[in-house]
């Protein structure tokens, strides 16, 4: 691959980055196959584009590129497929990837994340079409993962089986949800950082945390976001005797319950749009340890 500058051809097969951005009639996206160091690719406001490669005259479905590190999809309003004719996996965009983010992209109906893949980083929001994560199974070395923003998601299934790996999770703002993935935090059990909530709306209560206390060694943060009809916070967090932040965002709850008290690990306490609670009920049941106790009356 080589470009035209003032009459000279310039090879680019030791690029390493490229953004696009604003390429709203783009059709295709130029092949990458023979840009060997390319580690890094940003793709913006491509409104035209429905998949990132076509499949060859064979059928044939190679990766996206050999060497590609990071990937950022942002803003493609008709992109469906990573290649056309495949599912959508990170081994079909390169075999070496380690992060991917996608944003606002709303044709994206479904992923698939059976196969094994070395990826760190995934990062879904904003995907409004998106109903199903298929699976996740293969992504064994997730350090990180966020879903967040996505209307129709109805199902995230097949964890992987051990991820220990795996730091810091969100799930969030995601309507249709009713319940978590089964044996969530056995496929997860050393979590730092976990952002959950709020669910669908018909619920009557956020959905069961069974399990969580197999977190108690790990966990130091959770964040639990709400709706104002409901009147509890999950009990099965007062297991977690590691947890120094806790945020409780959006419940209706009254009162607090009797056993937060006795969670002593807490540091840093914050309730956040609780129009039921006052500071006086709030210090009346915060842990006597908790040196940062906050109740957000900003939206209240």
């Amino acid at each position: 691959m080589a470009i035209n500058i003032e009459g000279k051809w310039m090879t680019l097969d030791k690029l390493m980055s490229i953004k696009l951005d604003g390429c709203r009639s783009c059709l295709s996206l130029p092949t990458l196959e023979h840009l060997p160091h390319l580690q890094d690719l940003e793709l913006w406001f491509m409104d035209k584009l429905t998949f990132l490669k076509s499949s060859d005259v064979t059928g044939s479905t190679e990766p996206l590129s050999p060497s590609l590190r990071s990937l950022a999809l942002l803003d493609m309003k008709r992109l469906e497929k990573w290649i056309d004719g495949a599912p959508n996996i990170s081994k079909m965009i390169s075999p070496v990837l380690q992060s991917l983010s996608i944003l606002d992209c709303p044709k994206i109906i479904i992923l698939d994340e059976c196969h094994p893949h070395p990826l760190v980083y995934l990062e879904i929001g904003f995907c409004t079409g998106l109903v199903s994560i298929k699976s996740i199974q293969g992504l064994k070395s997730l350090k990180s993962l966020m879903i967040g923003h996505c209307p129709s998601l109805l199902e995230i299934t097949n964890l992987p089986n051990q991820c220990h790996s795996l730091k810091t999770l969100q799930i969030i703002h995601c309507d249709k949800l009713t319940s978590l993935p089964q044996k969530m935090f056995d496929c997860f059990a050393c979590l730092n950082h976990l952002v959950l909530g709020p669910f669908s709306k018909e619920l009557n209560s956020f959905p069961s945390l069974q399990g969580i206390e197999k977190l108690r060694d790990h966990l130091h943060s959770l964040n639990l976001k709400g709706w104002d009809h409901w009147e509890s916070i999950p009990e099965e967090i007062q297991h977690l005797t590691s947890l120094s932040w806790l945020e409780i965002d959006g419940f209706g709850i009254q009162e607090l319950p009797m056993w937060l008290t006795n969670m002593s690990s807490i540091r840093d306490l914050w309730f956040d749009d609780c129009k039921g609670l006052n500071k006086e009920t709030v210090r009346r049941g915060a842990p006597r340890e908790a040196t940062d106790v906050t109740l957000n009356y900003e939206k209240c």
